[in-house]
């Protein structure tokens, strides 16, 4: 027992979480448990703030995320920070890294995966885009959220088998055009979940 508020009376010993990582050579994407068409795994791409990494966490705890990946550069470590902003969420799910995102993406759309890209509203004019609504989900999906400041990859992007965006609901300021990263992939999960199929 320790004497401080911070710790709530209570200090334990433990190991430090880490990110499982994950190979293509592992053959994750080719195991029978990965071919039902309601999978989904989320890719976070460079996210860097821990109160939204934990935040995220926890949103795909409840949303039923089978699996998260994150990037193995730039992105947030596990801490305590993030599992206190997940609510424990973050012990309760698989968190993997990902070393080569590109060959992931490519391999899963061969595999017959819908890689889902999401981006704010006109970002892109060279991609088509579509509203997260409007996607139906009806095989195995992987949904990539970006960089809380620079978002997603003109790489990234192109390995997508389709964008999507959150349309605003009102006309939006210069500079104003998308969602905290953490509130956009609460709002993207709960619509895929109400668009399985």
């Amino acid at each position: 027992m320790v004497d401080t508020k911070l710790l709530q009376g209570i200090l334990m010993d433990v190991e430090p979480l880490r990110f499982k990582p994950m190979t293509l050579e592992s053959n994750l994407l080719n195991h029978k448990q990965f071919s039902k068409a309601h999978l989904l795994w989320l890719l976070l791409y460079h996210v860097q703030d821990p109160m939204n990494f934990g935040a995220i966490i926890r949103s795909a705890y409840f949303f039923g995320v089978d699996r998260i990946l994150v990037t193995n550069k730039s992105s947030c470590p596990l801490s305590p920070v993030v599992s206190k902003s997940s609510a424990g969420a973050m012990e309760m799910l698989s968190i993997h890294s990902i070393s080569d995102v590109i060959s992931l993406l490519k391999v899963a759309a061969d595999k017959g995966w819908d890689i889902l890209g999401t981006v704010s509203p006109n970002k892109f004019e060279h991609f088509s885009v579509i509203s997260a609504s409007d996607h139906k989900v009806i095989r195995p999906t992987m949904l990539i959220v970006g960089n809380e400041g620079h978002g997603l990859t003109k790489e990234v992007c192109s390995c997508c088998t389709k964008l999507l965006t959150i349309n605003p609901k009102r006309s939006l300021s210069p500079g104003f055009d998308s969602l905290n990263v953490s509130v956009a992939t609460g709002i993207l999960l709960n619509t895929l979940y109400n668009n399985k199929i």
